[in-house]
């Protein structure tokens, strides 16, 4: 967007969805769980560095929690699931999506072959070995690696609430099928962003391959 078509509509007292800034307490050192990422949030290549966490949606039949695998390269999704309970086989459902649409651990190169995986939640670490392809689930009190990813899904909720006007929904079923549409469609091959050269996640990953000779994905 132009200078001067903001400059016109800020005179219009137009602004940009957002949310108000929350003030968080406690010490990167402080949950004695190491920060793998050392606050790094870049990944040079597709599928180095994954990362989770899971907000919850509020809806008539209860809460819903929706885990989802960000990949730090074209901060796309590659994973995600719904459910009514935040479980550990939330966030496993949600790997199996991402290790099976982009690299089938068995029969391709691993994700971890290529750097480091990591999938983490309050409570829940996901490491993949660097000789293995087996994940392995650790469990810990706090990580601090995933701060990219609340702040993601802090702006997702933002976003979802200016097109609807709410993040409630009357069932857990019509809430699945909103965040597929939002999360597949929207924000996965719509939505441009400024960092990624103007480019889609998914455009942005499909460049990457293409310039270092790979074939894109379905």
């Amino acid at each position: 967007m132009a200078k001067s078509r903001v400059a016109r509509l800020s005179t219009n007292n137009l602004v940009g969805a957002h949310s108000r800034k929350k003030w968080r307490r406690g010490r990167p050192d402080a949950g004695g769980v190491p920060d793998l990422l050392n606050r790094n949030f870049f990944a040079a290549a597709p599928n180095q560095r994954w990362v989770v966490d899971i907000p919850e949606f509020p809806t008539g039949d209860g809460k819903l929690y929706l885990a989802g695998i960000r990949d730090l390269h074209h901060r796309g999704i590659v994973g995600w699931d719904t459910s009514g309970r935040q479980d550990a086989a939330l966030v496993v459902s949600a790997l199996t999506m991402a290790l099976g649409a982009h690299r089938s651990p068995r029969r391709r190169r691993a994700p971890c072959r290529q750097g480091i995986a990591i999938i983490h939640l309050a409570g829940l670490r996901v490491r993949c070995r660097q000789r293995r392809h087996d994940p392995v689930v650790r469990f810990h009190r706090r990580a601090f690696d995933n701060a990219t990813m609340e702040t993601f899904w802090a702006r997702l909720k933002v976003e979802i609430a200016w097109i609807r006007g709410s993040i409630w929904f009357p069932t857990r079923a019509e809430a699945h099928g909103y965040l597929f549409e939002f999360i597949e469609v929207f924000y996965n091959r719509q939505r441009h962003q400024g960092g990624l050269g103007h480019l889609t996640p998914s455009e942005y990953a499909d460049k990457w391959r293409h310039d270092h000779g790979q074939p894109n994905l379905p």
